[in-house]
């Protein structure tokens, strides 16, 4: 008999969902004593980066831990330059223009070999958007080699 099938007579369809890991929000990778220290030493300066932290870590314990795990053990200790009050709040800018024609994007590629009096030839592709109105006002596709008919 299936093993879900045994699961679904013994409990019914609660019993198919997935548990929770016993060990969930605790690192699997680095152990307690580290990442403390590494709460710690972010508290005491802010501004220390990763590989700062992990030299300290590095001397004291004689291990590192890596970017990512360290990071996230800082976001959950309340330890980031953010909720520590150094930085203010995320820079999020928009990039835009009051005005119709204040600014002008423009962009260039290579664009797909078309056959020209049974001889293929490079295309290019040009755009231009204003920044303002936010859609494509100029599109043209030019030829590499001019010909003659």
């Amino acid at each position: 008999m299936c093993r879900k099938l045994k699961r679904y007579r013994a409990g019914g369809f609660a019993a198919l969902s997935r548990r929770p890991r016993s060990d969930r929000g605790k690192s699997r990778t680095a152990a307690p004593g580290p990442l403390s220290y590494a709460v710690e030493l972010k508290h005491k300066q802010p501004m220390r980066a990763h590989m700062c932290i992990n030299r300290f870590i590095q001397e004291r314990f004689g291990t590192t831990i890596a970017k990512s795990t360290l990071y996230r053990h800082l976001r959950h200790a309340g330890a980031t330059r953010l909720k520590l009050g150094v930085d203010a709040c995320p820079v999020r800018n928009l990039w835009t223009c009051v005005h119709i024609h204040d600014s002008w994007v423009g962009d260039f590629a290579d664009g797909p070999y078309v056959l020209v009096n049974s001889e293929t030839v490079q295309t290019h592709l040009s755009r231009f958007t204003d920044c303002h109105r936010r859609y494509v006002a100029r599109y043209a596709i030019i030829c590499s080699r001019t010909w003659t008919s």
